[in-house]
Order: structure tokens, then sequence, then C-alpha cells
């Protein structure tokens, strides 16, 4: 004759145990992404709110992008694509001029502007710079930027600092 084995219970209340205690090691060890956004190095604050300093138009590039997430380039109308390319004929154009250091892109876009539009107009920016940069390893250094040690790119950076005015989003 067969016996029958009874299940053993399982205690109810040590579930709720167990469950707590593996809620605890989820939160304690799980990190949260933290949005990163855009990574921008802020001039220092002016001892004089009211001070303004003035540029030379001529070393100005005005990009703005309208309601209709069309990008301007000194109010000519611009693809996404050529960005990059008219941005850094305009910074070679001012670079062998007197005042390099004050080239200024000044970047303005409407409120209702596309979040992506204005982050693949600020890369293409950057991109315009990094291939300036390029550009100025191999005349000076006579090798790639990226061969170059950490000081030697600082000193090509320099050469042509990035300068980006961003204006207030304001209706146009």
């Amino acid at each position: 004759m067969k016996r029958l084995r009874k299940t053993p219970e399982v205690n109810p209340g040590s579930m709720a145990d167990i469950a707590f205690l593996l809620l605890i090691f989820f939160l304690v060890t799980t990190t949260i992404l933290v949005d990163k956004g855009v990574k921008v190095i802020l001039p220092p604050l002016a001892d004089d709110p009211d001070a303004k300093r003035l540029y030379d138009e001529d070393f100005v590039l005005n990009i703005s992008i309208n309601a209709n997430n069309e990008i301007l380039f000194e109010k000519s109308e611009l693809d996404i694509s050529q960005v990059s390319s008219q941005t850094r004929q305009f910074l070679k154009d001012r670079y062998h001029k007197r005042d390099r250091k004050n080239t200024v892109v000044a970047l303005a876009c409407d409120r209702s502007t596309k979040y992506a539009t204005y982050i693949d107009v600020y890369d293409q920016l950057k991109s315009a710079y990094s291939g300036i940069w390029k550009d100025l390893a191999k005349e000076n250094y006579n090798t790639a930027y990226d061969q170059l040690g950490r000081a030697d790119q600082k000193r090509v950076r320099d050469m042509l600092p990035i300068i980006i005015s961003e204006s207030e989003p304001d209706a146009f």
C-alpha cells in the first residue's frame, strides 16, 4: 500500500518578507538614468550685468531655426546637411583675419522648434569646429588632430575657440 505524502505548506508570512527584501535589494542596486542634455561651458559671469560685448558684424554668423524647423543661414534657407560645411567655410574665411577669437556663431530658435532639429543643428556646428581643428592641426603640427597630445589639442582649440551664442527662444 502506497502512502500518500502530504505536500509541505509554505508559510505565507515569510513570502512577504522575501518580497520586501527583494524590493529593497532592487531599489538599492538599480541606477536611475538621468537625462544628460547638451554639455555647454558657460562663460564666466560678468561683473557688470549691463555691460555687453560688441562684436564686429563681419565676425557674427547668424543661424536661426523657425517654427517650421527651417534653418535660416544668414536669412537664407539652408538644408541641415549643409550647415556644417557652410559654417566651416564662414569660420575659415574669418580665421586669417585680425580678430579670429571673436568669431561668433549666433544661434536662435523659435519656441516651437523641435528639440531634435535644434540638436541636429548644434551637432552640425560642433562638427564644423571639429573639421577646422583637424585642418589647423595638419597646418601647424603636420599631424592629425587625434594624434596630438592633450596640450597640443588645447592649443589648436584655442586658435579658434567655440563661441556659440544662443539667444532666448522667441517667436519670429
